[in-house]
């Protein structure tokens, strides 16, 4: 991410932005968004998408999973698509991903286009998050080797992990957000090991980014995201990647 490499590992990025729930809002909001960017985004359909909600109780917290609906609108080769639902705006970019200065653009087109037609009170949440998928061709491997950031285990216990996960929050300030990073291995790949390394950025309730300096914050973002990646990883696996000089 923040070097350029041959054979990216992103599988995935995306942006969400959760709006003020209070604001206006109607099923008509998705086709008059739609008409907004066509000419980018070509094709629509709908999706049904089960999310996590929060929700308090006498005896705590209580996690409770709801259903909703979204339009999705997708530009011709199905790379890139926004998601449009209640409240709720996320811009997606599949593989194979080109670079920060080509997907920046479709979020702040689908973010004039959201604000532009549903004009909400205000940003409840931004959310910055980058997928990658590792695969290194090889059956055993020290993960010291290819990564910075991973499970410690002593040395009376096996180095070969048949599974693990392991996470971080990273907490900023200014306004106040969180930096998740989390690394999985996967049991999925054929004659290799595969990884997934996913880092998300969001804000805090309240979100603090005004209008004018949402693509600030989320420019900011970018570059955590990019430096935590670097971060995580060594030359080693930079290799395997192809980096460009």
């Amino acid at each position: 991410m923040g070097r350029k490499y041959k054979t990216s590992p992103i599988i995935e990025a995306l942006c969400e932005f959760r709006f003020d729930p209070s604001s206006r809002w109607d099923m008509t909001i998705p086709g008059l968004i739609y008409a907004e960017v066509k000419g980018t985004f070509e094709r629509t359909r709908t999706a049904k998408v089960l999310e996590t909600a929060l929700i308090p109780q006498e005896k705590g917290i209580q996690q409770q999973f709801i259903a909703s609906e979204r339009s999705q609108l997708l530009r011709a080769d199905e790379k890139a698509l926004m998601q449009v639902g209640e409240h709720i705006l996320v811009v997606n970019r599949l593989k194979p991903y080109d670079s920060w200065a080509e997907f920046l653009p479709l979020i702040q087109q689908g973010f004039g286009a959201y604000c532009g037609v549903a004009k909400p009170r205000g940003v409840a949440r931004i959310g910055l998050r980058y997928i990658n998928r590792v695969e290194i061709p090889s059956e055993t491997l020290r993960l010291d080797d290819y990564f910075l950031f991973h499970p410690a285990t002593p040395p009376a216990l096996s180095q070969s992990l048949a599974a693990f996960i392991c996470g971080v929050q990273v907490a900023y300030s200014e306004p106040q957000s969180m930096l998740k990073v989390e690394l999985t291995n996967t049991t999925d790949a054929e004659s290799s090991s595969a990884f997934m390394l996913d880092l998300d950025h969001f804000t805090l309730s309240p979100c603090d980014p005004a209008f004018d300096d949402v693509f600030a914050w989320i420019e900011r973002a970018h570059s955590r995201v990019e430096a935590a990646f670097e971060a995580c990883i060594t030359d080693q696996l930079r290799n395997i990647f192809g980096e460009e000089k």
